[in-house]
């Protein structure tokens, strides 16, 4: 027999997740592959040279690799310059 009570206990119940992963770079490389096809089919249609469209896709990729090295280089400055002011702070 169960005592009545003025808070209810937890029931254990079992949880079960099934992770997704979600990349977002990966799924702008497919839209952009997508997106690439439909304009090599239209293409192939209008005599368009398929090997422009190539470049311009490799072409983004490229600076895309500039820009991240700039902003590293960005990124050290800044820490070079803050634990250089913090030091300076120290001594006095």
């Amino acid at each position: 027999m169960k005592l009545p009570t003025l808070t209810r206990l937890p029931k254990y119940k079992r949880f079960t997740f099934e992770p997704r992963y979600y990349d977002p770079i990966k799924e702008e490389i497919k839209a952009k592959e997508k997106a690439a096809q439909r304009l090599i089919k239209g293409a192939r249609n209008e005599n368009i040279d398929v090997s422009d469209i190539k470049n311009r896709i490799s072409g983004s990729f490229k600076r895309k690799t500039s820009d991240s090295k700039r902003s590293f280089l960005i990124q050290a400055v800044i820490a070079i310059g803050l634990t250089l002011l913090f030091l300076a702070i120290l001594k006095f």
